[in-house]
């Protein structure tokens, strides 16, 4: 379906939250959504792939080193308390190295206790394991050791193209971001080309004293890349999330990218809907009220993202109900309260013909980042 050309609108709600008309347009150019990517059902919200390294020696050094510990088991924490399973990938599957050993930590401890997980993270799947389309997202870990076997891992890179691709999100955090260096896109650009992306700094590596082990500095080959390196101050949380791909600095920054990726996640589950009625002249008004009723209604349930109704002002027996819920079981829900069961029952002798009803995706995800943490910016309803 293409962009509404109507130029003028009436809205039908009281209060002070109105669309307009432009505002309609961009939703309805949104209602083309096809994806190849696996829907989370109601009761699952969907798998996350995290990618974890499988070198473990610090280059020539000797050193011990594997995936860093609390970069997984924090976002880990973040996802898996959202109700979202996750899965393991590294580059030869397997028993994955670990470093940053730390149990003192209590999110770590829970993590490594964890049955479930802790045999998910010594059975690593292979790439070639993996189904790209079953994953919303996909998180690289860091820990030095990603610096050798993630930029040149081409079936990893694919398996992040695909799910990006697909609607999905792409993580990374400290060294992790090592796997986005040769992450091309279908138009042959790099993911990273144009967006704000954040990782273990130079300043960072040099103050571990790594800077001349490692086979480059990651700061530098994202920006050769074409991204827009964000920072702060060394060890210091920083978390950035720009068209779907989400970031951070170091260690201290792990809870924060979880929290992002959730965030981001959020909008992909998010369902919004869009209702046009053409209602007979002599049931207008009968209908109206209906709609105020539903709309009044719907902004009360917390699972009720958007409300609104309006009257297109050259057919004023035309109405256009938009909504926007948490995801679709919200909405059904709503489908059995006293406001919809009341539109429902005008619809046979107030329609004159069939209303025709969009299932779109969100519209609303920005570009968002913090030195600290994270930020949503939530939809503006404008007076």
């Amino acid at each position: 379906m293409k962009a509404s050309t109507e130029k003028n609108s009436s809205t039908l709600t009281a209060g002070p939250r109105r669309w307009t008309v432009s505002t309609l347009a961009i939703l309805l150019v949104m209602t083309n959504f096809a994806s190849t990517q696996a829907q989370p059902s109601e009761q699952q919200k969907g798998k996350v792939l995290f990618a974890v390294t499988s070198h473990d020696k610090k280059g020539d050094t000797g050193e011990p080193t594997g995936f860093y510990l609390s970069e997984v088991a924090h976002p880990w924490d973040v996802l898996v308390n959202a109700g979202y399973e996750i899965d393991f990938v590294s580059p030869k599957g397997g028993k994955a190295p670990v470093d940053g050993f730390d149990l003192a930590d209590p999110i770590n401890k829970k993590f490594w206790e964890d049955k479930v997980y802790r045999e998910k993270i010594e059975h690593t799947k292979k790439p070639s394991e993996v189904a790209p389309t079953e994953y919303v997202a996909i998180h690289f870990a860091g820990g030095h050791g990603t610096m050798w076997d993630f930029p040149d891992n081409v079936a990893l890179a694919k398996i992040a193209a695909t799910i990006y691709e697909n609607n999905g999100i792409v993580s990374a955090v400290c060294h992790g971001p090592a796997g986005l260096v040769n992450i091309k896109l279908s138009n042959g650009k790099y993911l990273v080309h144009g967006k704000r992306i954040n990782a273990f700094t130079n300043e960072e590596e040099v103050a571990v004293k790594l800077d001349k082990v490692v086979p480059f500095l990651l700061e530098s080959k994202l920006i050769e890349r074409g991204a827009t390196f964000e920072k702060s101050a060394p060890f210091h949380p920083h978390v950035v999330a720009d068209q779907r791909v989400v970031t951070g600095q170091n260690p201290q920054s792990a809870t924060a990218v979880g929290n992002a990726v959730l965030e981001e996640l959020k909008h992909i589950t998010a369902v919004g809907k869009l209702t046009r009625y053409s209602v007979k002249p002599e049931s207008r008004e009968t209908f109206r009220k209906a709609m105020t009723d539903y709309v009044t209604q719907a902004r009360d349930e917390k699972g009720n993202i958007q409300a609104e109704a309006f009257s297109e002002q050259d057919k004023d027996s035309v109405f256009w109900l938009i909504e926007r819920w948490k995801d679709r079981s919200e909405l059904q829900r709503f489908g059995d309260s006293v406001p919809a069961k009341a539109v429902d029952a005008l619809k046979p002798d107030a329609l004159d013909a069939k209303e025709e009803t969009y299932i779109v995706k969100d519209w609303s995800r920005s570009r968002r980042s913090s030195g600290a943490g994270h930020h949503e910016q939530k939809t503006n309803r404008s007076p």
